[in-house]
């Protein structure tokens, strides 16, 4: 591991790694799992201890509030990470639920680390003296430590083919983290250069496509929801959705010529008919790339029209998987 320089000059590569950042919502108590379980879409009341697993909090009409890592810390002792920014109304929304339930609630805390992708991440964990991370699953790992501090680490969906981790330290011990990671594996990506690579591997994130807009089936987040645990909140919706194919709409990957922002309203035939959630500029591709909600009839039209402003209208082609 000594790539030296900016890590994008890998791609299209084997490895990049860039700097992220979380909350960490704790909870205690002993029916920490069996709230957690009726709270989103997950198998979380049999999560092994020591042991996380990624899950969507929905509301009551099954609409994303968060995508979140539930750790089994210790027995009654259970930490969810959220997206930043969203641990307030995470909280919030929790304790409305809170009714009998031996569940104790602590302010949020702010964690800042680094995601590394690509197949090195294995090579880089060793390197930093950290255990590898075995099962596969979204939000598999361990509570650990580095340097003699806290640290916890993840598997989470990958932008490049092969593994991706997501290591987070108390906010104040993230500046360490990254040094070392410039000592073992160069400098690290760019924002724009991250949300490049996040739309072209079509991933959404809390706040454009993760919104109380959309629900699960419609986010792509099929993985996280489970068809055959007993009630949680939005359930009853969820599995309507899929029983009767219900789900309305999509997020579909788009590219265009012409500069891109979002969000914007999508046409079709004069018909609004999605509406783009992301945009950024790939430099790796050299165009314009996005993510965006298409109705369901329309997700296989591949030309669609875009006002970037008052009576100006680009073209944006939907993106195959395969291209």
């Amino acid at each position: 591991m000594s790539a030296k320089g900016n890590s994008a000059e890998l791609l299209p590569g084997t490895f990049f790694w860039f700097q992220t950042a979380g909350e960490l919502l704790e909870l205690s108590g002993t029916d920490v799992l069996s709230f957690l379980h009726r709270m989103s879409t997950a198998e979380i009341a049999g999560l092994p201890l020591g042991q996380g697993r990624a899950t969507v909090f929905v509301t009551e009409k099954g609409r994303i509030k968060d995508v979140g890592i539930v750790l089994h810390r210790e027995p009654g002792n259970v930490e969810v990470f959220c997206s930043a920014g969203a641990g307030e109304e995470l909280l919030a929304w929790l304790r409305r639920f809170r009714v009998l339930d031996d569940v104790r609630f602590h302010p949020p805390q702010r964690w800042g680390g680094a995601e590394l992708h690509g197949a090195p991440s294995k090579e880089l964990l060793t390197a930093l003296g950290l255990p590898r991370v075995t099962p596969v699953h979204w939000g598999a790992g361990y509570a650990g430590e580095w340097r003699g501090y806290p640290l916890r680490c993840f598997r989470v969906p990958a932008f490049i083919p092969d593994s991706a981790y997501r290591l987070l330290v108390p906010e104040e011990r993230s500046a360490q983290l990254w040094e070392a990671l410039r000592e073992c594996a160069g400098e690290p990506l760019t924002s724009e250069q991250v949300e490049a690579l996040r739309i072209a591997a079509g991933h959404g994130r809390h706040g454009t496509e993760w919104t109380e807009e959309y629900n699960p089936w419609e986010a792509g987040l099929t993985e996280l929801v489970s068809l055959t645990k007993g009630c949680y909140v939005g359930q009853e919706v969820i599995a309507r959705l899929s029983t009767y194919d219900k789900v309305q709409r999509q997020l579909v990957r788009f590219y265009s010529p012409s500069s891109l922002s979002a969000p914007a309203p999508l046409f079709a035939s004069q018909r609004q008919v999605g509406i783009l959630t992301s945009a950024a500029f790939d430099p790796w591709r050299r165009q314009w790339i996005a993510l965006g909600y298409l109705r369901r009839e329309w997700v296989w039209t591949q030309e669609f029209q875009l006002e970037t402003a008052p009576g100006v209208w680009v073209p944006i082609y939907r993106w195959d998987r395969n291209s």
